[in-house]
């Protein structure tokens, strides 16, 4: 049987002649390969060119860039699946950011951060209202060097009383007044976290601010 088949094998193979008593010609398919002009074309070699398989060890370069984007393709499939099945069963649970927040809790947190910015602008009219006058030719009029000394040996002025007496007004204010707005009209945690940080920072700023134009003051 075998000695059969593969007689009708070889008949197939050979070049049939045409009409002319000639082969048919043989032509090049795109990749080069030559065709002698077999009528069965299921009768032609396959694998024309030796590959090495990508399950051998031999093989140096292997490209899994398929295999990735079928897992991908796979998780992505998972993930939408799970995600329809979780609307399905639960809807939607996550809610806007804020939208729980009370309108109270919104409008007590605008005063506490004016009342942060109120201060400043008060620290600043403190501070322009220290500056020295100016003389007649309009300069400032700044203090001679033996009055530097005196001032240092003796201590502050008056006017400089009446300055250090208005900042620490203005520093009391910046962090007594949120607390307490924070403590009685603030009941979000985090809202009430950002106003008593605004109100730390500002009241590090302004005396560290006092402190360093008070010095200045008394060096000329």
């Amino acid at each position: 049987m075998s000695n059969r088949s593969d007689a009708v094998l070889r008949r197939r193979r050979q070049p049939t002649p045409s009409h002319h008593g000639s082969s048919l010609q043989s032509s090049k398919d795109s990749n080069g390969r030559t065709s002698e002009g077999i009528p069965y074309l299921q009768a032609q070699v396959v694998h024309y060119k030796p590959r090495v398989s990508v399950l051998d060890k031999e093989l140096t370069t292997v490209s899994y860039h398929g295999l990735v984007n079928f897992l991908l393709l796979l998780l992505s499939a998972t993930l939408l699946r799970m995600a329809i099945e979780n609307h399905m069963k639960y809807g939607i649970l996550v809610s806007i950011p804020g939208s729980s927040v009370s309108f109270q809790d919104w409008m007590a947190t605008l005063a506490g951060v004016t009342m942060v910015a109120l201060s400043f602008f008060v620290a600043y009219a403190i501070e322009r209202r220290a500056i020295p006058s100016k003389n007649d030719d309009g300069e400032l009029s700044l203090r001679p060097a033996h009055s530097r000394v005196a001032a240092q040996a003796v201590g502050i002025t008056a006017q400089d009383r009446l300055t250090i007496s208005m900042h620490v007004a203005n520093l009391l204010f910046v962090l007594i007044a949120p607390s307490c707005l924070t403590y009685f009209a603030i009941f979000q945690p985090a809202l009430g976290t950002v106003v008593m940080a605004l109100a730390c920072i500002m009241f590090l700023k302004l005396y560290s601010l006092a402190a360093t134009n008070f010095d200045l003051r008394r060096a000329y």
